[in-house]
């Protein structure tokens, strides 16, 4: 605003995540006219086939279940519905509540179940992300939420929550390829070694990559080496012959440095997609690794980018300036 700060959206939903309800009604004023600055509302609206206005005060409500306590939340709601009637038809509210930060999370359950407002799936597995999550699901159960139990596995395992994850496994929770992915691609190997050895799941090369993405050496190596055969879905050599592809995009040194040790092939494409990642550091240590950039190989503008990140590289310490 006056300091030239452009207004988003974001940042009132961000006030309102944090505990802040003043400064979210406060940023809220400040919302210039025009229909792309609140481009968020807008798709939401759409979503949920609601008024702008409406979509509007869902989504800031829904702030404030997560970050504000009840007091705060039941004066917003007296106060917001006089402004503009809303309803939550997609249990939006107590999804968000369900995940508070806030030690009353449980008052403001109920204070949303006496107001009418939808006891979402979603909630479940909002909780299931939260170190508490066995007790809050135990709340959420008694107050009548259903629940959608392979989406609060997904959840628990991208978590690291492995207490949930193994009463979950017990219960007889079938295990997703999408909750594989979320351990891995999260780096939660404990989860991840529960899913496939005691859950019966196998490891994809989905899954794989998207460990490799993050840079997350501890899991590639396990799938790699010490995971049996039949925790993967093929052959580790098959599943790893690539994958410095994806790990040039993690700008993990420990991780590339890895892989190729092991045996994972050089490919053109590193290339471009550690230059686009702006990882000159990795497209150095290619170079130092006896894989020169094939100019051949590869179009002008790639060729130009790999250098331009390259040049960055160096420039931080030969002191050139980034134009230079």
């Amino acid at each position: 605003m006056r300091n030239g700060v452009e207004w988003h959206e974001a940042a009132v939903l961000a006030a309102g995540r944090g505990g802040h309800a003043c400064l979210m009604e406060l940023l809220e004023g400040l919302r210039p006219s025009g229909a792309a600055a609140a481009t968020h509302f807008a798709r939401v609206a759409r979503s949920l086939q609601m008024p702008p206005a409406a979509a509007w005060r869902v989504e800031m409500f829904a702030a404030a279940a997560y970050g504000c306590d009840a007091r705060t939340l039941r004066y917003l709601q007296v106060k917001w519905q006089r402004l503009q009637r809303f309803t939550d038809a997609y249990g939006r509210v107590t999804a968000a509540a369900a995940a508070s930060s806030t030690p009353d999370w449980q008052a403001k359950l109920d204070l949303l179940i006496g107001l009418g407002y939808k006891r979402s799936v979603d909630a479940a597995a909002a909780a299931a992300a939260r170190p508490d999550a066995a007790a809050r699901l135990a709340f959420l159960s008694l107050r009548g939420f259903p629940s959608d139990d392979g989406a609060c596995l997904r959840v628990a395992a991208a978590a690291g929550n492995a207490a949930l994850v193994e009463q979950l496994l017990g219960s007889g929770v079938p295990v997703s390829e999408e909750a594989v992915t979320a351990a891995a691609r999260e780096g939660q190997l404990g989860c991840l070694q529960t899913l496939t050895l005691r859950g019966g799941a196998r490891v994809a090369q989905d899954a794989l990559e998207a460990a490799a993405v993050r840079g997350h050496v501890r899991v590639v190596e396990w799938v790699l080496v010490k995971a049996p055969p039949q925790a993967l879905q093929a052959p580790a050599e098959l599943m790893g012959r690539n994958l410095l592809t994806a790990a040039s995009m993690s700008g993990c040194m420990e991780l590339m440095a890895w892989l190729r040790a092991w045996g994972a092939g050089w490919n053109p494409a590193q290339w471009l997609l550690a230059a686009r990642a702006g990882n000159g550091e990795v497209l150095s240590w290619m170079l130092s690794e006896g894989y020169p950039l094939q100019v051949r190989r590869v179009r002008a503008g790639l060729l130009s980018l790999c250098l331009q990140t390259l040049i960055r590289h160096f420039g931080r310490f030969l002191d050139i300036p980034p134009g230079g």
